[in-house]
């Protein structure tokens, strides 16, 4: 990749800020920047096509991007996480996995690194230390997954619902990250559920002043209260 030297430090300062990165040698990220081609993706950017994913790796600088799974007959939609800033993926597809049916979505414009399979993996094996945090990192992504299928299996909407705005809250000022900005469709796909039923709940939770909304946006009034919800449930 070719760059000017103000575009070359801004993009070494993105690798450093990131805990896969960091603890690498500057060698080491010259060598990644050398093999990586920087990206873009506009808002709304759908990656529908399974193997457009599979022969690269991508490396998110800045922005959003949803996986997810999507059922055709039944036309509903499952939110497995949400990518942000210092994310990477398809990780799977770098240790021989053939494509599966998850799809991206970008919610937001959002700039990456793409990195053919090929030069990526020959690069790990020069990097030893970055294939262990590589490995701590998916082992992470994994728990996560395991964490809201049993959210989902266990436990009703509400809870399901009470817990999502916990893990996204700022416990200072109470906003909710991340998945502000979000439409009411998009939360409902991570919860698992349909649109008029999370709002519904969301209805119910400000009329009790435990939140309050506005357009595209959450504020809790009342941590404690999720929080109880959230610890009943998995008692």
């Amino acid at each position: 990749m070719n760059l000017g030297l103000e575009k070359y430090r801004y993009f070494i300062e993105q690798l450093r800020d990131a805990e896969l990165f960091r603890d690498l040698p500057l060698e080491a990220l010259n060598e990644f920047l050398e093999i990586a081609e920087c990206t873009s993706w506009a808002k709304k950017t759908c990656v529908l096509d399974t193997h457009y994913s599979y022969y690269k790796c991508y490396f998110i600088i800045s922005g959003k991007v949803k996986t997810y799974c999507y059922d055709l007959q039944k036309d509903r939609q499952l939110t497995l996480y949400l990518l942000k800033k210092n994310d990477l993926f398809d990780v799977f597809s770098l240790y021989g996995h053939t494509p599966c049916n998850l799809y991206y979505e970008s919610l937001t414009a959002t700039e990456m690194f793409a990195v053919s399979l090929e030069s990526m993996q020959k690069w790990m094996k020069n990097y030893p230390k970055f294939e262990k945090m590589l490995l701590r990192y998916v082992l992470s992504k994994m728990k996560k997954i395991q964490e809201a299928h049993i959210d989902l299996a266990l436990n009703d909407t509400s809870t399901r619902l009470a817990r999502l705005l916990v893990k996204n809250m700022n416990r200072e000022s109470f906003e909710i990250e991340l998945i502000n900005e979000l439409s009411h469709l998009e939360l409902a796909a991570m919860i698992g559920t349909t649109r008029a039923v999370l709002n519904r709940h969301l209805q119910e939770f400000k009329q009790q002043g435990i939140i309050e909304t506005g357009k595209r946006q959450i504020r809790v009034l009342n941590p404690s209260w999720l929080e109880s919800k959230i610890s009943a449930a998995d008692k």
